[in-house]
This record gives C-alpha cells, sequence and structure tokens, in this order.
C-alpha cells in the first residue's frame, strides 16, 4: 500500500519537525476515507498503528471476494489484468480510460462534469444540491485527470487487481464504519463486512443516504476523529 506509506512518511516528518526537543514518539492522529479511500486509511492503520488512535472509513467497498459487488465481466477484465506486470496493466487501463478522461476534461464546471466515476446516482440529488458540493466534486474530478488516467488506472487496480497488503483485522484504532442505507455500490453489507472484520469497530448507516452519504456524515465523522478538540484560544484559568 504505497499511498499509506507515503502518508505515514510525510506524518512522520511532520511531527519530528513540530515534536518538542526530547520527544521521540509522535502523537497520534485520526484519519478518514472516503469510498476507495477508506482502504488506504484502514492500510494506514494497520501498517502504522503507532500513528493512528482513531479511523473513520466512509461508504467504503468491501473485498469483492466477501461482498460481490463488480459486474462480473469487469472482474475477470481486472483478473487478466493482475496476472500482468504492474507497468503493463497500469498502461492498458489507462488507454481503456481515455476516452472517461478526455470527457471529464473537457466539461465545463458550468454546464456540470459526469459524476459517475465517483459513484454518483440518483438517489444523490438531494446531497448535490447542497451549496457548492456539485462543483467542488467536479473540480476534484477534473483534477484527478489533468494528467491522464494513470493515476485513476492505478488506484483501480490497486483495489480490484492487486492483494491490498494488509489485513482489515489488524487495525488496532478505534473505526467508525458509516454507510448509505441506498448506496448502490457500498451499503449494508459492506459496512457490515468491515465491522466483523475490525477489532474495535462500530457501523452506522444514515436513512435515505446514497454514495455520497460523506457530505451529510461529515459532521459526525469530524466529532468522531476529534471527540475532545483543543481550544482554539488560551481561555487565561
Amino acid at each position: 500500500m504505497g499511498a499509506a506509506d507515503d502518508i505515514a512518511e510525510y506524518i512522520r516528518e511532520m511531527k519530528r519537525l513540530e515534536a518538542p526537543i526530547g520527544v521521540n514518539r509522535p502523537p497520534t492522529i485520526g484519519i478518514a476515507g472516503w469510498s476507495a479511500g477508506g482502504r488506504v486509511a484502514l492500510a494506514f492503520a494497520a501498517r502504522h498503528p503507532e500513528l493512528v488512535d482513531r479511523v473513520a472509513v466512509v461508504a467504503t467497498p468491501a473485498p469483492n471476494e466477501h461482498v460481490s459487488w463488480i459486474p462480473p465481466e469487469l472482474q475477470k477484465q481486472s483478473d487478466e489484468l493482475g496476472r500482468l506486470s504492474p507497468d503493463e496493466a497500469r498502461s492498458r487501463l489507462s488507454a481503456m480510460l481515455e476516452g472517461q478522461a478526455d470527457t471529464v476534461r473537457a466539461a465545463d464546471l458550468e454546464s456540470g462534469v459526469p459524476l459517475d466515476a465517483l459513484g454518483v446516482s440518483p438517489v444523490d440529488a438531494g446531497v448535490l444540491a447542497r451549496r457548492g458540493l456539485e462543483d467542488r466534486l467536479g473540480r476534484m474530478l477534473k483534477d484527478a485527470y489533468r494528467q491522464g488516467p494513470g493515476g485513476v488506472a492505478a488506484d483501480i487496480l490497486s483495489y480490484t487487481a492487486r492483494p491490498w497488503g494488509f489485513d482489515p483485522s489488524a487495525v488496532q484504532a478505534k473505526t467508525l464504519i458509516i454507510a448509505g442505507q441506498a448506496d448502490p455500490i457500498a451499503g449494508h453489507a459492506h459496512a457490515a463486512w468491515y465491522q466483523r472484520a475490525i477489532p474495535d469497530s462500530r457501523m452506522e448507516m444514515v436513512p435515505g443516504a446514497g454514495h455520497l452519504v460523506i457530505a451529510p456524515a461529515w459532521e459526525r465523522v469530524l466529532s468522531f476523529l476529534a471527540p475532545h478538540p483543543e481550544p482554539l484560544h488560551d481561555s487565561g484559568n
């Protein structure tokens, strides 16, 4: 899990620069991941337990072999790519995604960027109506494809065609699992799988929410990750 290890290296360096002299062990942090990002957050917690004490996993699909969610034809394609070298697999999938990348890059933010690549479905219409959310998601997707589909291809392959590189049962941190009841991609069955797999975890379902459950659940995520925030100003007492 290169992404998780990169985050850990960055956190360690930041803590080293900020730590008082004589303090060797960096304080722990909370980490959250939405959709495929939840897997990265869990990998971070499993591989670097000394750095994290709380994890929030939001709308994250379970492994397909445990909770089926990938169409058989796509899983077959993924299995074929998994038998190639990493560079060749990424090159082939990048070529397959080039049309999607072109569509996103050419889209006008004013008229709307197609968000189906993010798992957005009609059930998310109410959430998208929130001020600025559709625009932010569109900008995020355009940025993801700014240098081509290579990064997206690598993410997909790491999720579906390669071993994850960690065991969710190794996560020691307190973990909150959130999913939308109406999510067609990663609903109740996925959240329940993670709850069973992660020792210190609890599951919360959001009624009526789809894959964009991250928006209505964001306040809950923040309150879980920082249950006792530091005061912004010294009270003087």
